[in-house]
């Protein structure tokens, strides 16, 4: 499977960045994931479901 890779944009002013993925609309990632910020889309989706869940 391809790795797309991400782009990012400057952060937002709450500490949220934002990033963007060619196959993907500009998304935000939460400050309790910005140590996976360099991670496919789908990896973050799955690692804040599991937050959640917890």
């Amino acid at each position: 499977m391809e790795t797309t890779p991400q782009n990012y944009v400057p952060e937002l002013a709450c500490g949220r960045k934002k990033t963007a993925q060619r196959n993907h609309d500009t998304f935000v990632i939460p400050p309790s994931l910005q140590q996976y910020a360099d991670e496919p889309l789908y990896i973050l989706i799955a690692l804040w479901v599991q937050q959640q869940n917890d």
